[in-house]
């Protein structure tokens, strides 16, 4: 155990298989076993080892604690379920199995009794950070932002440091539209824990949600990151064949290669490869999935990296001898950022993640298109990272399975004309609902539905719009749906059925706002800005013209037109696409 213990797992664990063979009726053998299998996740074989001890003792709560953590890291939840329950029946007081059983529960498909549990022994036990922590992660799934922030904001009153607790309230308070704060938060977060390019990254991509953010302080974060994380050792030894002949090596590196907005983003490129002229590599740092195997069969060389540290990481793609390495996260979640950061290829790509730079000096490119790009620079790139620029559209855009038939407008059936927005709430602000609120002044009578999460932003939504004349009916809060494993990216565009008319956000647009709708055809309005982080007037990605800036008063008129002349509104999803 004790070689174990030291990291040399190699070595420790015949001796511990040694003494089993001397002694195979000695329990905590089987148990000290089934612990080091975990370590080395091999799970099955873990199980069947700490079976042995709790059969041989059964009264012992380690024994069914530990057999839990095999079950449930083995994606067996329901049964770890069992366990752990029989752990706490053994000793009540066992406050590991107290904390993985609410996490079971929720692994399990039985969230509610997870947060019910969690409620229980965090009453118990109201100092424990840790029950305090996985409650409000269980209350942010469930969907209760309100909840897990007053959640997490108890834990901070005992651990005013941790910025895991605080790095939650940041990301939540972003999701009720709070983005000043949150950004906040996440430099306090970022001070606290110097070391996580995670936590920078999340400074950085929230940034961009905020509108009184000026341009420098992006620049500057961007700067930042690099300085922390990129080493000055970077792009050092690349050793790739100079043949003028052979294949390009081009990988792709994506956490998102599955029924998601980037993968359906990428698919129709992804089928047009020449495999003569290039050798394609994938990179996948998420869980299979149906579409996941649409790349799988479209690729020369599968690698699934999920899990992988950096350093495993960074040696597969020299092993691989990469040309081009193109990133499609950027500063999203799931990135491998540290990774481009050491520079494995001698050229590097950024794309797809969101429209927007980089900013890593060690990134070559970024492929975007002339509506993307400001006339006057892009203010917030550093290094050396220059656009190149697509003529048409930065990218294509594939309707998920499953996306609903073409339905009549509602306001085709009598219902009131609807206007509509899907985008996250982080990227609505004040100046945007003052826009809505006078296209909504426009149209008499008619309604707007936004996807939100419930919480205090819904009421500051409808105090906003009572103050420019809008009453509390004509706003439709629409709830996200809930997460399974059925759900898709074709059942979401559903939503879609509801509205007449899609309305996008500023100065953070949304390019996936416009491609959905057009899946459905419905037609998408725009105010656009010139400047950072938003599409510029000219053809938008789902092939429809875009709006006019929100101060004009035409472009309100026109918004609503389908609303006033039935026959142009009738011809309107014929338009689209």
């Amino acid at each position: 155990m004790t070689t174990c213990e030291l990291g040399r797992p190699q070595e420790g664990l015949p001796l511990i298989e040694e003494s089993l063979r001397h002694r195979p009726q000695t329990a905590h053998y089987h148990a000290n076993y089934g612990v080091k299998l975990i370590d080395l996740r091999r799970f099955d074989e873990a199980v069947t080892a700490l079976t042995r001890a709790v059969q041989m003792e059964p009264a012992n709560p380690g024994h069914h604690y530990n057999l839990g953590n095999a079950y449930l890291q083995s994606d067996r939840a329901a049964t770890s379920v069992d366990c752990y329950r029989r752990a706490l029946a053994l000793n009540p007081a066992h406050h590991l199995a107290a904390l993985q059983l609410g996490m079971a529960l929720h692994g399990a498909g039985q969230r509610d009794e997870g947060i019910a549990h969690y409620r229980r022994e965090l009453a118990a036990r109201p100092t424990d950070f840790a029950l305090a922590t996985n409650l409000g992660a269980l209350l942010q799934d469930a969907c209760d932002i309100d909840g897990a922030i007053e959640v997490f904001r108890q834990a901070l009153v005992h651990e005013p440091k941790n910025f895991f607790a605080m790095n939650n309230i940041a990301i939540m308070l972003k999701e009720r539209g709070e983005i000043s704060e949150s950004v906040k938060l996440l430099l306090r977060c970022a001070e606290l824990s110097p070391t996580s390019p995670e936590i920078r990254s999340n400074v950085i991509l929230t940034m961009h949600y905020d509108p009184l953010q000026p341009d420098e302080a992006i620049a500057e974060q961007h700067r930042e990151w690099n300085r922390r994380f990129v080493p000055t050792s970077s792009g050092a030894g690349h050793l790739n064949d100079p043949s003028p002949t052979r294949r390009l090596r081009i990988g792709y590196v994506s956490a998102d290669l599955r029924d998601h907005v980037v993968g359906r983003a990428l698919l129709p490129a992804f089928r047009q490869h020449d495999h003569a002229a290039f050798e394609i590599f994938c990179y996948s740092t998420c869980p299979e999935q149906a579409l996941t195997k649409e790349f799988q069969k479209r690729a020369d060389h599968w690698r699934a990296m999920a899990g992988a540290s950096d350093q495993d990481f960074l040696r597969q793609v020299r092993e691989d001898r990469i040309d081009i390495l193109l990133d499609l996260s950027l500063h999203t979640s799931d990135n491998r950022l540290g990774v481009f950061a050491a520079k494995p290829a001698p050229v590097q790509v950024s794309w797809l993640g969101y429209p927007e730079t980089s900013g890593l000096f060690t990134m070559d490119w970024r492929i975007s298109d002339r509506f993307l790009e400001p006339p006057g620079g892009n203010r917030v790139a550093v290094g050396e990272e220059k656009a190149w620029l697509h003529p048409d559209c930065w990218t294509c855009f594939e309707p998920a399975e499953g996306y609903p038939e073409v339905n009549p407008l509602p306001s085709a059936e009598g219902r009131p004309f609807t206007f509509g927005c899907f985008n996250n709430y982080c990227k609505i602000n004040d100046a945007v609902l003052h826009a809505w609120s006078r296209i909504l002044n426009a149209v008499p009578d008619s309604r707007l539905r936004l996807l939100t999460k419930p919480g205090t932003h819904r009421r500051r939504t409808l105090e906003f719009m009572a103050n420019q004349g809008i009453g509390a009916e004509r706003i439709v809060f629409q709830d996200y749906a809930p997460h399974t494993a059925e759900l898709s990216q074709g059942k979401l565009l559903g939503r879609y059925h509801d509205i007449d008319l899609a309305l996008d956000t500023f100065p953070y647009t949304e390019p996936a706002q416009q491609r959905r709708p057009a899946a459905v055809r419905r037609p998408v309005r725009r105010c656009v800005r010139r400047g950072r982080r938003e599409l510029l007037p000219g053809k938008t990605c789902a092939g429809q013209a875009p709006g006019r800036a929100p101060g004009s008063d035409a472009g309100f008129a026109v918004a609503g037109r389908g609303r006033l002349h039935p026959e142009t509104r009738s011809r309107l999803p014929r338009h689209v696409g």
